[in-house]
C-alpha cells in the first residue's frame, strides 16, 4: 500500500484492512477481492507472476 487503505479478504478468511507501508499477498488460485472502503483515494503497487501466454487474472467460475 502507497496511500489509503483497503479492505481486503480472501476465500475461507476474515477481512483485514491494509494501510499505507503494509503489504499483502494473494496466492494462486485462491479468490480475492479488495475494496476502498476509507474516504481518500487508495494507490497500490501491484506485481503479477504469471506463466507466460496465460491471463494475468481469471473470472471466478459459480
Amino acid at each position: 500500500m502507497l496511500e489509503g487503505e483497503v479492505i481486503g479478504r480472501k476465500e475461507g478468511s476474515e477481512a483485514k484492512t491494509y494501510t499505507a507501508g503494509q503489504s499483502y499477498h494473494n496466492e494462486p488460485g485462491v479468490v480475492h477481492e479488495a475494496n476502498n472502503k476509507g474516504s481518500v483515494p487508495a494507490k497500490t503497487f501491484n506485481v503479477f507472476v504469471v506463466e507466460k501466454g496465460k491471463p494475468v487474472t481469471e473470472p471466478v467460475k459459480r
